[in-house]
């Protein structure tokens, strides 16, 4: 018997029983439940571990089908048969399995497979979770009105959500492809790369511009901030970039900076950058400065007349006639109401002068509808550094009133002239009747034996009695029924709206007074103030008997005129309520013939109300 030989086939058997027994263990004692069965899916045999897991017993189990407890297929049955091996959850009662099938083999033949399994409910869970709040964090990424885009060490777009790309003006998939500096506009490639190496220490907040696929510019607050992913390959840095499109923003503040900068109106700069300017230019550097203050003669009489609007245009045609004669670096503002202020540096009081000429060439040129404009101009100029920039500025304004005081009357006068023209183009009865009030109080104060300077005065004032005629409509005007409570009221306003015109003027200032008073009623009775008696002008008096008088023996829109007798028998009955009873007698009695007199007292009084025309007593009163 060979010894060594016998020693050696103990030392195997040993080893067999070993590796046995090692696998038993595994088996009955191991973590992973264990499930063998035969070729037709019988089960044969399986570990506590798998008893603890379903929470049963072995009688449970064993001999039972494994379709039936790991819901295992006919197909899949066939392929462990054929030797596959595969993996696939499964869900038994309230735990989730992870289960590995494959093929159990003898020296010979397969002859049944075996099951694996693995509790992963709580890995299964974990994973559910995080899916979730991934699948919610990117519908929030999606949907969020900012821009999110994520970039990786080469400013490569890795991730962006579609706010990003609708903010570049990309689809999803263009904005992928991308680098930072395919819309950074601020920044170079250079300048990014060398700013941006350390993504991790990336943490800030910045403005700046990005460009869109179509070339056009967006402002843009970007909050980026480096962090690290980690990915199959280790981990690796990034910067999360929120951009917020900020254009809206930026163009509301470039709004109200121009708003606090300019004169809504007219677009040149205000008072509060003129005094900005004036600081800033008062410098050697900018010496001589020259100084030139313009005013705008007869403004407040234009709104007074045509209304604010004709103001305005008046004021932007100044404006810029006043900018298009300066240079780029001069500064033309609008120092308040109906002046304006020009900083011209580095220019000499000859070339300062030659600025102001071309100024008044141009408005002799200029159109600004119905008035003419007029501007009054000035000028002075700071030489020396030591001077007070702020004295120039008020030498300036001395300089250009001195001009004023030559030039606004005339340019008011003619402001009236056209204001009167304009409104007895309303109307050619207005004309004629101007002129026939004109007539008939000068005849009224040669018969009272006024002098011949208060003679013609009354003329004047009889021509320029229906002036401020020129804020009524002329659809008010030329009505032929009876005028609405608004209306009338309109219609009431016009000796207002006179007097403000006439006392613009000194040559007409003092008829201002007697067309505000001319519809005053002697008894007190009469508009705007309410006078009564002597506390009348004079002038207004004798205007208010001429005006009615040419009103009732006129056409009218809203009748035809009276008779000279019906007018008279008017007068009469009103003096002393509408009308002075003493100029009354001394226009019947002097200024029309005795022969209409005599033939208006022998008629029978005909009331004006019985013409049925509302018209006529409005318009004087008491007829």
């Amino acid at each position: 018997m060979n010894l060594n030989r016998f020693a050696g086939h103990e030392t195997q058997n040993n080893y067999d029983w070993q590796i046995e027994a090692a696998i038993k263990s595994l088996f009955y004692f191991g973590r992973d439940a264990i499930l063998l069965f035969d070729r037709q899916g019988t089960i044969l045999q399986c570990n506590n571990r798998l008893l603890a897991l379903f929470s049963c017993e072995a009688e449970e189990i064993l001999g039972r089908q494994a379709s039936a407890v790991l819901s295992l297929t006919k197909e899949e049955l066939v392929r462990i048969l054929g030797g596959q091996q595969f993996d696939r959850v499964i869900e038994a009662k309230d735990r989730i399995l992870q289960a590995a099938f494959g093929p159990l083999f003898s020296e010979t033949e397969i002859f049944g497979g075996y099951a694996i399994l693995f509790d992963v409910t709580e890995t299964k869970r974990t994973e559910a979770i995080l899916q979730e709040k991934e699948q919610r964090m990117r519908h929030l990424v999606s949907k969020a009105g900012l821009g999110i885009v994520v970039i990786d060490q080469e400013h490569k777009v890795l991730e962006a959500n579609r706010r990003f790309a609708e903010m570049l003006g990309y689809t999803m998939e263009e904005v992928l492809e991308l680098h930072t500096w395919d819309w950074e506009v601020i920044l170079s490639e250079e300048e990014i790369r060398r700013d941006f190496r350390d993504l991790s220490q990336i943490d800030v907040i910045f403005e700046t511009k990005h460009r869109r696929k179509d070339g056009s510019i967006i402002d843009v607050e970007v909050s980026a901030s480096g962090t690290k992913f980690t990915g199959p390959d280790g981990p690796y840095n990034v910067v999360i970039c929120i951009c917020r499109d900020i254009s809206g923003r930026k163009q509301a503040e470039a709004d109200i900076r121009y708003l606090s900068y300019h004169d809504s109106l007219t677009g040149l700069y205000n008072r509060r950058y003129l005094e900005q300017e004036l600081k800033r230019l008062d410098r050697p550097e900018n010496l001589p400065l020259a100084i030139i203050v313009g005013d705008v003669n007869g403004l407040k009489l234009i709104n007074d007349a045509f209304g604010h609007l004709q103001g305005d245009i008046l004021l932007q045609k100044a404006a810029s006639i006043m900018k298009s004669v300066c240079r780029k670096e001069d500064i033309v503002t609008r120092w308040g109401g109906d002046e304006f202020v020009i900083l011209l540096p580095r220019t000499p009081r000859k070339a300062a002068l030659e600025v102001m000429e071309r100024i008044r060439n141009n408005v002799v040129l200029a159109d600004a509808g119905l008035i003419r404009i007029s501007i009054s101009l000035g000028a002075a100029v700071k030489k020396e550094a030591a001077e007070d920039v702020l004295k120039i500025l008020v030498a300036a304004e001395t300089d250009m009133y001195k001009t004023k005081l030559k030039e606004s009357q005339n340019a008011i006068g003619q402001a009236i002239h056209v204001i009167h023209a304009a409104v007895l183009k309303k109307s050619p009865q207005e004309a004629q009747h101007s002129r026939r009030v004109s007539m008939l109080c000068r005849q009224i104060a040669r018969a009272m034996g006024l002098s011949d300077y208060r003679v013609r005065e009354m003329a004047a004032v009889g021509y320029l009695h229906d002036i401020g005629k020129i804020c009524v409509a002329d659809h008010i005007l030329k009505k032929a029924g009876r005028l609405k409570s608004q209306e009338w009221q309109e219609v009431t306003r016009h000796p207002e709206v006179g007097y403000s015109i006439l006392r613009a003027s000194t040559d007409t200032a003092e008829l201002a007074g007697y067309v505000l008073s001319h519809h005053e009623r002697y008894d007190g009775s009469g508009y705007p103030a309410g006078l009564a008696g002597k506390d009348i002008p004079l002038q207004a008096r004798i205007l208010a008997v001429a005006d009615a008088y040419d009103a009732m023996t006129s056409d009218r829109p809203y009748r035809k005129a009276m008779s000279v007798q019906a007018a008279v028998r008017e007068l009469k009955a009103c003096s002393g309520k509408q009308f002075d009873p003493e100029i009354v007698e001394i226009f019947l009695n002097k200024v029309l013939s005795k022969k209409e007199v005599a033939a208006a007292a022998a008629k029978k009084y005909l009331p004006a109300d019985s013409q049925g025309n509302q018209g006529i007593k409005e318009s004087t009163g008491c007829v």
